[in-house]
């Protein structure tokens, strides 16, 4: 378990959303909102090349600047 805690980020978001999600589904699948989980997973998904591009672009500008 402490190599997957070493390598695996979690984030309290993560963590919660994902909690609520899985007591959703045990519940079956009529109480869960798949458009809303389609858009959390695409967000999830979106959320690392996003930070990639914001980094690189700052990056740039310091380069610039300095």
């Amino acid at each position: 378990m402490k190599i997957f805690k070493r390598f695996v980020k979690e984030s309290n978001p993560h963590a919660a959303v994902g909690g609520v999600m899985g007591i959703g589904f045990a519940r079956g699948f009529e109480p869960v909102n798949f458009s809303i989980v389609y858009k959390i997973m695409l967000y999830w998904i979106l959320i690392v090349p996003a930070a990639a591009v914001t980094s690189m672009v700052i990056f740039k500008i310091l380069q610039f600047i300095l």
